[in-house]
């Protein structure tokens, strides 16, 4: 199962999305989040990928980080997205700021590592937060090409990009007001859609533009602009004041915050709750990344 939205999407930065099909739904893992998302847009030296709300900037001259560039190849070679490294060409590795939302605001230091592999039209980035010290982030994001397609990272279904392309139609069709993320089954030829309580109107909609694709579940308890409104208000600083030790985060299909501790789940759970209010945040045990 490839989980897309940003869909992300956001964990659920948090969700991983893997681009190979086989007979096995993909499933999703933490620390990461991986989503296929539209073309970069690129304004020099900004780089924004609006799909997923992330924009890069340059980080401070002089700026030293206390993770290594070793270091974080380290750590990304013991996630699942190692795999999509080229292993005959190493990845650009940057220290930028990494801002969520408006570009410019709230924005912190983190390793980008991207790659692209020889032949494919995709770059693959993932980005370790030199505040959370944890990996945050782990998207596609690809460009129309006129090239036939390769197995670079596995062949895909030959519906695959119809599948793609329905899942980037179920975002547009429901609106942010509605749209809570999106699930690719490739065995199944189908695109699971999430949504927050959407009209008959939107409903109707979706099936009449892909009849028979669609698998829609309406009952999301809040779409996913406001689930990325609530983890923009997450500080680290307070949170780890009251003993929460945050090692990933982000946003799951389904309409909830999904926030990973490294101890403490119970506790961590019941606090979170008193500061957010009950079904909002779902707190899971997930390693911190250590560098080494």
């Amino acid at each position: 199962m490839r989980r897309i939205g940003m869909f992300v999407g956001v964990l659920a930065l948090g969700v991983v999305l893997a681009g190979c099909a086989s007979g096995r739904k993909q499933r999703a893992a933490l620390p990461a989040t991986t989503v296929h998302v539209a073309p970069v847009a690129r304004k020099s030296p900004r780089i924004a990928y609006p799909a997923v709300g992330v924009t890069l900037t340059p980080a401070p001259r002089g700026y030293r980080p206390q993770v290594s560039r070793a270091g974080v190849l380290t750590l990304l070679r013991h996630t699942p997205e190692w795999r999509f490294i080229e292993p005959k060409r190493s990845p650009t590795v940057r220290v930028q700021v990494v801002s969520e939302g408006r570009p410019g605001r709230d924005g912190f230091p983190a390793w980008v590592v991207t790659n692209r592999r020889p032949g494919s039209n995709c770059v693959f980035v993932s980005i370790y937060s030199l505040r959370s010290r944890a990996w945050i982030w782990h998207f596609r994001s690809c460009t129309h090409s006129t090239s036939p397609p390769s197995c670079d990272f596995g062949c895909t279904p030959a519906n695959q990009e119809a599948l793609d392309a329905a899942a980037s139609a179920a975002k547009r069709i429901a609106t942010q007001a509605y749209f809570t993320g999106v699930e690719v089954d490739d065995p199944s030829n189908r695109v699971i859609v999430y949504l927050a309580h959407a009209p008959r109107s939107i409903l109707a909609r979706l099936r009449a533009a892909r009849p028979g694709m669609y698998v829609i579940h309406d009952h999301a308890p809040r779409p996913l602009r406001e689930v990325m409104r609530i983890m923009r208000t997450l500080s680290f600083a307070k949170l780890r004041a009251r003993g929460i030790k945050v090692t990933g985060y982000g946003p799951t299909v389904d309409g909830y915050l999904q926030v990973g501790v490294s101890n403490g789940v119970a506790g961590a759970q019941a606090r979170l709750d008193a500061l957010y209010g009950r079904n909002v945040i779902r707190v899971v045990k997930q390693a911190m990344a250590v560098a080494y």
